[in-house]
């Protein structure tokens, strides 16, 4: 079966539920993520780059941590010595570069197509640009399930899997990150997969 065809099969057997939590979850990111600090553009940036590794209520957590940290006064906890992480601390040295005021795309880099598309899918939840693609949607292009560590997509193939869901995703009459959402709950859901209400973005990127 070619991976288009995995998408609209899986399309045709999302529920009415998986399609509602498709809807709204990038609206939700974006509403919880603009609350946790004064300017979006740069905290939506520090929450996705701490992302890898980490299910939602610990990607918060870091955050919280990174942000209270970078603004400690008399003086700024190191990066070293921030404490309760659920990421890597090179995620967390990246954070900071951004609260420092260098520019995310600069932050990101070439290679990690996927924090970077979370990224814009939570700036700009109506952006038809970008999508995020995990290891669990990269199984469900493929039509096969493989251990999440082993799922690693390079640049160019994640460029690939994009452009099929961004395709799929105009024919059924959704934005992209509204398509991948809804595929992303109803994968889950079909394989009884504990749900933790957020992408599993650390395995598909190769930054």
């Amino acid at each position: 079966m070619m991976p288009m065809d995995n998408l609209v099969r899986w399309w045709n057997k999302s529920s009415e539920m998986d399609r509602d939590y498709g809807r709204a979850a990038y609206w939700n990111y974006h509403h919880a993520i603009a609350a946790s600090g004064s300017n979006i553009l740069i905290t939506a940036a520090v929450f996705a780059l701490l992302s890898p590794n980490s299910y939602y209520d610990g990607n918060l957590r870091s955050l919280r941590i990174v942000l209270d940290g970078f603004n400690r006064r008399p003086y700024r906890v190191p990066v070293d010595q921030l404490e309760g992480l659920s990421t890597y601390r090179h995620c967390a040295e990246r954070a900071y570069q951004v609260l420092m005021g260098k520019h995310p795309d600069q932050v990101f880099g070439p290679n990690a197509k996927k924090t970077y598309n979370f990224y814009r899918n939570i700036v700009d939840p109506e952006d038809a640009a970008y999508v995020t693609i995990d290891g669990h949607m990269w199984n469900l292009w493929r039509g096969k399930r493989t251990v999440l560590d082993a799922a690693r997509i390079k640049p160019a193939q994640y460029d690939e899997v994009a452009g099929d869901f961004k395709e799929v995703a105009r024919a059924v009459g959704m934005l992209p990150n509204q398509f991948q959402a809804t595929m992303w709950w109803c994968w889950k859901r079909v394989h009884g997969i504990k749900f933790d209400y957020q992408m599993d973005l650390e395995l598909a990127d190769v930054s």
